[in-house]
């Protein structure tokens, strides 16, 4: 009769000889002039990263491959990383163990150098983020925090806008819209003022809107010194432009601008001299218009544009993000697309540009956050689960280029905010607000504010 200690010491024994024996191979992979991958694009990997030891062979860690089989849709070669084996935002002592002793050989099917394979569809690693997933979800709810600050409103709050631009005084611009109205105000906060408890918010003016705002954005030329003059452009569900300039006092000019053909999702000024406004469209288009509300560049999208950003310098350089996952770069001078980016996975619902540090682009598709360093490949660095259902919007923070915040879609009751850092695993703060909608982000202060019902919601965080 063997006895039971036996058993177990021979259990124990087979478990760490397994685990010691275990394999990670990677596929086989050459460039044109038929070196090996690994030294193709080697000036594009930092070699002092690859040099640390880990737990995967640096064959694999060095699986950066140029692959001419693989195009975008405009015929060019993507750069693409394999490497994605660690839990994101881990070094490479950061990877499961358990996870590696369930990879035999990494010769199936489900390794690929497709869009497909880069998104790394294993058994195992699904089931360790979804359980992650759950958990971080259960921890989020459990500690939800209260506004920093609140500010009441006299209706609904669809769409809420700091101005990204100086206001000439102390105080930034503020705008919030809803069901036909559009208000605008300053803020100072007591981060600003030491006089001021809390937010001192001031109502300059309430125009009124025919339709419901569903997209607002600031010109440059709004200020409040010398010659007070606001100037911002709403989208509505009529299909229409309206850029609407006031002296704050007698003086308030409509523009109405026309030739979307559907829903307009987004709208931005060229941020030197306010003199162009963009807007993407379920069109299937990107327009650029001047500010007589003629067309002057007409984009044409393969899948309906979510979301529109210009260059802070470069004027002649805009960023479009298609709801099918893809995010490319024109030049406005060429009208021409020069480069793109893949989220290898759809709908994107939200996509921004860190006008900080410009080789950033971050963006929500289906429940994740994704993160690009353009400089480096066309697929993400970075990319976690977010919200436990869809994502609905990703905005980059204007004070710290490692700070953006995203929110969840709206639920029956409450929706999410989450703001991120990317020097932390989890969400650095966690808040709600009622029937939430839009996001925006302070130019200065660590502060983002979405808007709610009869309230605007601001949280302050930590830098």
């Amino acid at each position: 009769m063997i006895s039971a200690s036996s058993v177990l010491f021979t259990l124990v024994l087979f478990s760490e000889l397994s685990s010691r024996l275990a394999t990670v191979a990677s596929p086989v992979t050459k460039v044109e002039d038929g070196e090996m991958e690994q030294d193709g694009l080697g000036s594009l990997l930092d070699d002092d990263s690859l040099s640390e030891h880990g737990v995967v062979p640096p064959l694999y860690r060095r699986n950066l491959v140029l692959d001419n089989n693989i195009s975008d849709e405009d015929g060019n070669p993507r750069i693409i990383f394999v490497s994605d084996m660690r839990q994101k935002g881990h070094g490479i002592r950061g990877l499961n163990s358990a996870f590696t002793r369930s990879l035999p050989l990494l010769t199936d099917r489900k390794l690929s150098l497709t869009p497909a394979g880069y998104s790394m569809k294993m058994d195992r690693r699904d089931a360790d983020n979804h359980t992650s997933h759950t958990t971080a979800h259960r921890m989020q709810e459990d500690s939800s925090r209260s506004p920093s600050y609140t500010v009441a409103c006299e209706d609904y709050v669809h769409v809420v806008e700091f101005s990204p631009f100086g206001s000439g005084t102390p105080a930034s611009l503020l705008a919030y819209g809803g069901n036909q109205y559009v208000v605008v105000g300053t803020c100072l906060f007591q981060e600003e003022d030491m006089e001021i408890e809390g937010v001192e918010f001031n109502v300059l003016r309430a125009f009124h809107h025919e339709l419901r705002v569903d997209a607002l954005a600031w010109s440059p030329e709004s200020r409040l010194d010398r010659m007070p003059t606001v100037r911002f452009c709403t989208a509505a569900a009529d299909r229409k432009l309206r850029l609407l300039t006031s002296d704050l006092q007698d003086r308030h000019e409509v523009k109405v601008m026309e030739g979307h053909t559907s829903f307009i999702n987004h709208l931005v000024f060229e941020p030197s001299e306010g003199k162009q406004i963009a807007s993407v469209s379920d069109d299937h288009t990107c327009r650029v218009w001047d500010l007589e509300g003629n067309e002057s560049i007409t984009f044409r999208l393969r899948s309906p544009g979510i979301s529109v950003c210009w260059h802070p310098e470069e004027v002649f350089k805009l960023m479009v993000a298609e709801k099918k996952g893809t995010i490319r770069f024109y030049d406005l001078v060429a009208q021409q697309a020069i480069l793109s980016l893949d989220c290898g996975q759809s709908p994107l619902l939200s996509a921004d540009w860190c006008l900080s540090n410009t080789i950033k682009v971050g963006a929500v598709a289906g429940s994740d956050w994704l993160i690009w360093d353009i400089t480096r490949s066309s697929y993400p660095q970075e990319k976690r689960p977010a919200h436990i259902d869809k994502a609905r919007q990703f905005k980059w923070s204007r004070a710290n280029e490692n700070l953006f915040a995203t929110t969840g879609c709206p639920g029956k009751i409450s929706s999410q905010l989450l703001i991120h850092h990317l020097g932390h695993p989890q969400p650095v703060t966690i808040g709600s607000a009622t029937v939430g909608s839009g996001l925006s982000w302070h130019r200065t202060l660590p502060l983002c504010v979405i808007g709610g019902d009869r309230k605007l919601c601001f949280w302050m965080t930590e830098m």
